[in-house]
Protein backbone atom coordinates (compact mmCIF):
# COMPACT_ATOMS: atom_id res chain seq x y z
CA UNK A 1 0.00 0.00 0.00
CA UNK A 2 1.02 3.58 -0.50
CA UNK A 3 1.74 4.84 3.00
CA UNK A 4 2.29 8.42 1.93
CA UNK A 5 -0.23 10.33 4.01
CA UNK A 6 -2.14 13.27 2.59
CA UNK A 7 -3.11 16.38 4.47
CA UNK A 8 -6.85 15.95 3.82
CA UNK A 9 -8.95 15.59 6.92
CA UNK A 10 -11.07 12.55 6.08
CA UNK A 11 -11.96 10.36 3.14
CA UNK A 12 -15.52 8.99 3.12
CA UNK A 13 -14.44 6.06 0.95
CA UNK A 14 -12.35 4.72 3.81
CA UNK A 15 -15.06 5.44 6.37
CA UNK A 16 -17.62 3.47 4.36
CA UNK A 17 -15.09 0.69 3.75
CA UNK A 18 -14.39 0.54 7.47
CA UNK A 19 -18.09 0.30 8.23
CA UNK A 20 -18.49 -2.62 5.82
CA UNK A 21 -15.39 -4.41 7.15
CA UNK A 22 -16.48 -3.96 10.76
CA UNK A 23 -20.02 -5.20 10.09
CA UNK A 24 -18.63 -8.21 8.20
CA UNK A 25 -16.22 -9.07 11.03
CA UNK A 26 -18.98 -8.63 13.62
CA UNK A 27 -21.27 -10.98 11.70
CA UNK A 28 -18.46 -13.53 11.36
CA UNK A 29 -17.76 -13.35 15.09
CA UNK A 30 -21.45 -13.86 15.83
CA UNK A 31 -21.69 -16.83 13.46
CA UNK A 32 -18.49 -18.40 14.83
CA UNK A 33 -19.75 -18.03 18.40
CA UNK A 34 -17.01 -15.81 19.79
CA UNK A 35 -19.45 -12.92 20.24
CA UNK A 36 -18.28 -9.74 21.95
CA UNK A 37 -14.58 -10.67 21.85
CA UNK A 38 -14.79 -11.03 18.08
CA UNK A 39 -16.68 -7.75 17.89
CA UNK A 40 -13.90 -5.94 19.72
CA UNK A 41 -11.29 -7.60 17.50
CA UNK A 42 -13.31 -6.48 14.49
CA UNK A 43 -13.14 -2.84 15.58
CA UNK A 44 -9.40 -3.07 16.15
CA UNK A 45 -8.77 -4.79 12.83
CA UNK A 46 -10.98 -2.30 11.03
CA UNK A 47 -8.91 0.52 12.51
CA UNK A 48 -5.64 -1.14 11.50
CA UNK A 49 -6.86 -1.75 7.93
CA UNK A 50 -7.94 1.88 7.57
CA UNK A 51 -4.73 3.09 9.21
CA UNK A 52 -2.56 1.08 6.86
CA UNK A 53 -4.44 1.66 3.62
CA UNK A 54 -5.88 5.16 3.92
CA UNK A 55 -3.80 8.09 2.69
CA UNK A 56 -5.81 10.50 4.85
CA UNK A 57 -6.04 10.93 8.60
CA UNK A 58 -6.76 7.29 9.43
CA UNK A 59 -7.23 7.77 13.16
CA UNK A 60 -10.15 10.12 12.55
CA UNK A 61 -11.55 7.93 9.76
CA UNK A 62 -11.41 4.83 11.95
CA UNK A 63 -13.02 6.72 14.82
CA UNK A 64 -15.86 7.99 12.65
CA UNK A 65 -16.45 4.52 11.17
CA UNK A 66 -16.43 2.98 14.65
CA UNK A 67 -18.85 5.60 15.94
CA UNK A 68 -21.26 4.88 13.09
CA UNK A 69 -21.04 1.10 13.52
CA UNK A 70 -21.37 1.33 17.31
CA UNK A 71 -24.33 3.72 16.98
CA UNK A 72 -26.16 1.44 14.55
CA UNK A 73 -25.33 -1.55 16.72
CA UNK A 74 -26.53 0.30 19.81
CA UNK A 75 -29.85 1.14 18.19
CA UNK A 76 -30.37 -2.43 16.95
CA UNK A 77 -29.07 -4.22 20.03
CA UNK A 78 -30.61 -1.89 22.58
CA UNK A 79 -33.91 -3.65 22.13
CA UNK A 80 -32.29 -7.07 22.54
CA UNK A 81 -30.14 -6.00 25.48
CA UNK A 82 -33.14 -4.51 27.22
CA UNK A 83 -35.16 -7.66 26.59
CA UNK A 84 -32.44 -9.83 28.12
CA UNK A 85 -31.97 -7.48 31.08
CA UNK A 86 -28.37 -6.49 30.34
CA UNK A 87 -29.19 -2.81 30.15
CA UNK A 88 -28.11 0.32 28.44
CA UNK A 89 -24.95 0.83 30.53
CA UNK A 90 -23.35 -2.31 29.11
CA UNK A 91 -24.32 -1.28 25.59
CA UNK A 92 -22.74 2.16 26.13
CA UNK A 93 -19.58 0.55 27.51
CA UNK A 94 -19.37 -1.62 24.40
CA UNK A 95 -19.69 1.44 22.16
CA UNK A 96 -17.01 3.37 24.05
CA UNK A 97 -14.65 0.39 24.05
CA UNK A 98 -15.25 -0.16 20.33
CA UNK A 99 -14.46 3.47 19.54
CA UNK A 100 -11.27 3.28 21.61
CA UNK A 101 -10.14 0.06 19.90
CA UNK A 102 -10.83 1.45 16.42
CA UNK A 103 -8.86 4.62 17.10
CA UNK A 104 -5.94 2.63 18.54
CA UNK A 105 -6.12 0.31 15.52
CA UNK A 106 -6.06 3.31 13.20
CA UNK A 107 -3.02 4.70 15.00
CA UNK A 108 -1.21 1.35 14.79
CA UNK A 109 -2.15 0.98 11.12
CA UNK A 110 -0.71 4.42 10.33
CA UNK A 111 2.58 3.47 11.97
CA UNK A 112 2.95 0.16 10.08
Amino acid sequence: MDNEKSSSWINFKWISSGILVCFALSILSYISGIGIIGGFLGFGLMGMIIGYASPGNAVKEAGIAAFIVASIGFIINNLLLSLFGVGVVIAMFYGIAALFLAVIGGYIGEKI
